[in-house]
């Protein structure tokens, strides 16, 4: 009835909102917590049901589950999981470090801690995190404390629950060092993401002791040892001071790195765990993971799966790795030349995104004649209905027009890292049964149909073979 109602209904509704808040407002509000409702209520449930839940964090969980505890958390402060299970509840608090507003680790602190991943020194890249972490504003650092422990103690159970503190990593890198909101940014830096998280959950009861190493210190100079020190108290002015000069030797010696690295034509290729379905010839399954590295191609790495899986014997090159998305809705087999590694990279999190060995090798798709040119169904753009346009592959990009006569483009999207076509299946909006997908670079997918069986693959093979072209 009065302005001063609606001024304190307003910051009611506002104080319980949980998701897309700044950490420093939601701790502001929580009665002296350390942590927001969600995070220390989802970690609570997860260390008490999902330790030996295989694939937590990694399987995703019911959307519509995930938008009811998002919407309780955003309403009450709140929740009783009982209705939901662990894949429900970790696929919610990855949601919400991903809808903050600023990283966990900061945006101002993210190419410092890039940079300390690349120390080629070990112990020094251990120290320059570990002052990074602490050099984190509280309520940030306060939650990745909480997390970083929690994901030490999934990781325990690793052999059990299949999420090492490598897979963890692979999850929890872009979800803590980046946000939705800056989409595809970052995938350039991923193997340092995964670096970063991999070395707080591995060194995490000495990263975030309360205590911590004496350089000055008689005893070997191992960031687990025993020699350690109250953390100083320091003023903002000599923490920035001790931060700006840690950037500036972690830049030295990152140069003196990337000399002798781009001299010998390589440099740290990392290896990570990925899982794989492999699907035998009686139609049953089995999991296998295995770590493949950046320079690994699918040829090497099916070899791999095949010993894992007791079928050594086979011949690697009957049988094909595919890309599957979304459940199984959208898949494209790999060329035994194609970077497994960064297949996945390109993956969106959230997504139930898997790598598939199985038995076959798909025919080469039929070629054109000439420059690859016809007519496709398109779906709209923000109005999901389907248009027939003309669609034409010239120079760096994929064309689409309105008649083949028009000279003004409808549209486009271009050929180049992150672009793949893949078969889709039971896609009930299609016009035709013959529908296929493009992903396209920057984020999105561009659903297409072609009237028949022939052209669809002929189309899905002059995409994928642009792509690689593009990227060779």
């Amino acid at each position: 009835d009065t302005e001063e109602e609606c001024r304190d209904w307003v910051t009611d509704i506002k104080n319980t909102q949980c998701y897309g808040v700044p950490l420093a407002v939601l701790t502001r509000g929580c009665s002296g917590a350390k942590l927001p409702p969600v995070v220390a209520q989802c970690i609570e449930y997860l260390d008490s049901n999902a330790l030996e839940v295989e694939g937590v964090y990694r399987v995703p969980g019911s959307a519509a589950a995930i938008q009811q505890i998002k919407l309780a958390f955003n309403q009450d402060g709140k929740v009783s999981f009982d209705d939901y299970n662990a894949f429900d509840v970790s696929g919610a608090l990855k949601k919400f470090f991903m809808d903050l507003p600023e990283p966990l680790l900061t945006t101002n602190l993210y190419p410092h801690f890039i940079a300390a991943s690349n120390h080629p020194n070990h112990d020094e890249r251990l120290m320059a995190i570990q002052d990074l972490v602490y050099s984190l504003p509280s309520e940030h650092f306060n939650v990745l404390e909480a997390m970083v422990h929690h994901l030490a103690r999934l990781a325990d159970f690793g052999e059990v629950n299949k999420m090492t503190s490598t897979n963890l990593s692979i999850v929890f890198g872009p979800t803590l060092m980046t946000v939705a909101a800056q989409g595809q940014a970052g995938f350039s830096d991923m193997s340092q993401q995964y670096k970063v998280i991999d070395i707080m959950i591995t060194y995490h009861e000495w990263m975030f002791g309360a205590e911590r190493d004496d350089p000055d210190s008689d005893e070997e100079d191992d960031p687990t040892g025993a020699a350690v020190r109250k953390k100083a108290e320091e003023t903002p002015e000599e923490k920035e001071a001790k931060l700006k000069e840690a950037m500036r030797k972690l830049e030295l010696a990152g140069q003196q790195q990337r000399a002798p690295a781009a001299a010998a034509g390589g440099g740290g290729d990392v290896p990570f765990i990925l899982e794989f379905v492999v699907e035998k010839q009686d139609r049953t399954t089995t999991s296998q993971t295995v770590p493949v590295s950046a320079a690994m191609g699918a040829a090497q790495v099916k070899q791999l799966v095949l010993e894992k899986s007791g079928l050594e014997h086979e011949r690697a090159a009957e049988w094909t790795i595919w890309e599957s998305l979304q459940n199984g809705e959208l898949e494209r087999p790999l060329a035994d030349g194609d970077k497994v590694l960064e297949v996945t990279m390109q993956w969106q999190l959230n997504a139930a995104n898997k790598l598939k060995l199985r038995r076959g090798v798909p025919p080469p798709p039929p070629q054109p004649s000439g420059p690859l040119q016809g007519w496709l169904h398109k779906e709209g753009g923000k109005v999901k209905n389907w248009k027939k346009r003309w669609f034409v592959v010239k120079g760096n990009g994929i064309y689409y027009y309105k008649d083949p006569k028009a000279k003004q483009e409808a549209g486009h999207f271009a050929i180049g890292k992150g672009l793949a076509a893949y078969f889709v299946y039971d896609y009930a909006k299609s016009p035709t049964k013959h529908c296929f997908c493009a992903k396209v670079p920057g984020g999105g997918f561009r659903y297409l149909a072609a009237e028949d069986n022939r052209e669809m693959e002929m189309w899905l093979g002059a995409i994928n073979t642009a792509a690689r072209d593009s990227s060779s």
